[in-house]
């Protein structure tokens, strides 16, 4: 499987029948009718600080709309501004027009209105980023020179490695490890070893993060097949590979067991690999069900909300699950699940009490693999540190990516932060922008579609969390890459 690649010319933009409208469609829907169904609902009071984030939202949308008449693959685009219309927009204007937010935090209406004000920094921040960043990716470069794709072996090699790792590790630690309900295994349903955290993390996630990325290789060659011209033999052994790891991913990075914001990065991931993009409805469409699936999802389908039921040997039907999104719409003024502009608030109001951490704060996404046995002054995640402050349980406590830079610098740290997540947003953007028609290098498409999906981590924090799996994704991703080079030399260029 070491057939070349050519890229052609990248994809101008495309003029689509009634593309106006359904823009102007999305727009009225997500920016105006969404909102004002919900504030309306709300019996709440309307204010300076209700017209801000209602300003938020609007923006949020306008700026998807501009972006959308182009038709463009922008990701991370759609992303950052789904969780800004979403965590930092709509509910906002319901928890302020309430008076009443997540986590029973109260909030002075300075400290509403200064938290704004850091949200459209963060914005302008982006945007500056998103400006600055462009011309990254070298085009010509991209589209004259010729790609190889990796080897069926290493895809096998790789199976085989992962499936006997997650046999072992159940084998040692339990079944509990990869299929117990989060926050219900041991006593309920599975037996799972108690044994060290940061060992647990450890094995647990090499498992998972090998697996996902043998699977958006997998589902990306599979994707481009028609290009390579396979042989009938060499398509079947990548269907049988892809019929392999897609059900060891379901078992080992199910959204029971698994972190919701790891096993959703995982299907965004396979959603951004595998989708057929059609220009501006692709973009349009993608906008108004992330919005839509952020609103209603989020908290409707949380885990937790079904794990008593399942431990009892209750039943889980539609009209549950259906019931449990009414519910957790009706509250989302006070759902600790969208907690990211109250703890954004709260951020500010602990450095004025302790001030700021000055980048201690870094260390621990930084180093996080090291064990608190070895390093017991390892600084503790922003959100703990803040939620501690506050009296709260830190176990779904956010800290968005706002909360990370105003906690280390100020002012200055979340301009810094957000203008950098911006610039390297706006580098892949324009890699998938430049791929859309024609294939392109494995390892840059899915570590720039992994970055997308990731972003909701990382925007809504902690910071830890969000390095710790695109650190993972991308360090499991090149490590394939590297072996395919090294153990199957003809197959793969260092470009790939």
């Amino acid at each position: 499987m070491n057939q070349n690649i050519s890229i052609s010319s990248p994809m101008r933009p495309q003029t689509m029948t009634g593309s106006t409208l359904l823009t102007c469609a999305v727009f009225i829907l997500l920016g105006v009718i969404v909102p004002l169904v919900l504030f309306l609902n709300s019996d709440g009071d309307f204010s300076v600080n209700v017209l801000l984030m209602l300003c938020i939202v609007v923006w949020c949308q306008l700026r998807l709309a501009f972006t959308g008449i182009r038709g463009q693959r922008r990701f991370t685009l759609i992303c950052f501004y789904a969780f800004i219309y979403v965590f930092l927009g709509v509910q906002p204007s319901l928890s302020v027009s309430m008076h009443a937010f997540p986590q029973d935090v109260y909030l002075s209406e300075g400290l509403e209105a200064f938290a704004g004000f850091l949200i459209v920094l963060g914005i302008l921040a982006f945007e500056l980023g998103y400006i600055l960043g462009r011309g990254k990716v070298n085009a010509a470069h991209l589209y004259k020179k010729q790609y190889k794709i990796l080897s069926l072996k290493i895809l096998w090699g790789g199976n085989a490695v992962v499936g006997l790792m997650a046999l072992l590790v159940m084998a040692y630690y339990g079944p509990g490890t990869f299929i117990a309900l989060r926050g219900y295994t041991g006593d309920t349903i599975f037996w799972s070893r108690g044994v060290d955290y940061t060992e647990l993390v450890f094995v647990v996630y090499a498992v998972r993060g090998l697996a996902a990325v043998l699977l958006f290789f997998t589902v990306y060659l599979w994707k481009i097949r028609t290009h390579l011209a396979l042989t009938p033999s060499r398509l079947s052994s990548l269907k049988f590979a892809l019929w392999f790891i897609a059900p060891l991913n379901l078992l080992v990075s199910n959204p029971i067991a698994a972190p919701r914001q790891w096993a959703g990065s995982l299907m965004l991931t396979l959603l951004f690999l595998s989708m057929r993009w059609k220009g501006i409805r692709s973009f349009l469409v993608l906008t108004m069900l992330t919005c839509l699936s952020l609103l209603t999802l989020f908290s409707g389908t949380d885990p937790r909300h079904f794990g008593a039921a399942l431990s009892q040997g209750e039943g889980v039907n539609a009209s549950t699950v259906g019931s449990l999104i009414k519910d957790g719409v009706q509250g989302l003024a006070t759902d600790c699940n969208f907690d990211a502009f109250s703890m954004l608030a709260a951020t500010t109001q602990y450095t004025e009490n302790y001030g700021y951490s000055l980048g201690r704060q870094l260390l621990l996404p930084m180093f996080f693999w090291v064990p608190r046995t070895i390093w017991e002054s390892k600084p503790e995640g922003t959100h703990k540190v803040v939620a501690d402050s506050l009296g709260l349980d830190h176990w779904n406590v956010s800290s968005p990516l706002w909360s990370e830079g105003y906690m280390n610098f100020g002012v200055f740290g979340l301009f810094l932060f957000l203008f950098l997540f911006g610039w390297v947003a706006r580098a892949c953007d324009d890699f998938q922008v430049r791929t859309t028609d024609s294939p392109g290098p494995a390892l840059q498409t899915v570590c720039s579609s992994f970055f997308a999906s990731n972003a909701f981590i990382l925007l809504r924090g902690d910071l830890c969390a969000g390095t710790l799996y695109l650190q993972l994704v991308v360090m499991m991703a090149f490590l394939v890459v590297y072996l395919d080079g090294r153990l199957f030399k003809g197959q793969l260029t260092s470009a790939i």
